[in-house]
C-alpha cells in the first residue's frame, strides 16, 4: 500500500471514530479532536480491548489505535483486520507489541 493510500485509509477510520463519538457524547464531528492516530500490532483478536468471559483468536493484528478527546475526556477507539474503529471504554495498552512504519500522530 502506498504511503498516500495508507494515510487516506487513516482518514477515513479517524472521520469514523470522530462521528461515533461525538453521536454518543451528542456534540457536534467538529468538538471531538484527534490526540493520538497510530499504527500498533495487537496481540490478538480483541484488538486490545477484552471483555471479560470472552475468547479470541491468539494471533497478531495489524491496526489502529485513535484517542480522541472529547469533552473533558480522552476516548480510545482501536481497529483491525477487517473491523472499523469501535469505542473501548476500558482499553489494554495502545502500545500492543508496538508500532508499524508510518505512524500519524
Amino acid at each position: 500500500m502506498t504511503n498516500s493510500l495508507h494515510h487516506q485509509e487513516h482518514k477515513s477510520l479517524i472521520t469514523q471514530a470522530r462521528q461515533d463519538l461525538a453521536e454518543r457524547l451528542n456534540i457536534e464531528p467538529d468538538e471531538v479532536y484527534l490526540v493520538e492516530a497510530r499504527d500498533v500490532v495487537w496481540r490478538d483478536g480483541s484488538l486490545g480491548c477484552p471483555q471479560p468471559g470472552k475468547f479470541y483468536t491468539q494471533a497478531l493484528v495489524p491496526g489502529l489505535c485513535i484517542r480522541l478527546r472529547g469533552g473533558e475526556k480522552i476516548h480510545h477507539y482501536h481497529s483491525g483486520g477487517n473491523r472499523p474503529p469501535f469505542f473501548c471504554p476500558n482499553p489494554k495498552e495502545c502500545d500492543a507489541i508496538g508500532s508499524l512504519p508510518g505512524d500519524v500522530a
